[in-house]
């Protein structure tokens, strides 16, 4: 690959491998935090089960922090 004017985007001089998955991507659920009186919602952690992404959510919010489980059926990835 070679580096064009964009250093997010490379122009391929070899052939590139493409995968799927059978029946689409797995959910990811993403926890995001806020602190109080902001509206700045900053990433902490990914999961793939709900139920994990909640468990951490709730820790957070222990902790007095705002929060959130967001679902993404589409997320980009870098290969």
């Amino acid at each position: 690959m070679v580096a064009n004017n964009s250093p997010h985007t490379l122009a391929a001089t070899t052939p590139i491998a493409v995968s799927s998955a059978g029946g689409g991507q797995a959910p990811q659920y993403r926890v995001q935090y806020a602190h109080a009186g902001q509206d700045l919602w900053r990433m902490h952690s990914l999961f793939r089960r709900r139920e994990q992404a909640e468990r951490c959510a709730s820790e957070l919010q222990k902790k007095g922090l705002a929060v959130r489980v967001v679902k993404y059926r589409i997320c980009p990835s870098a290969a």
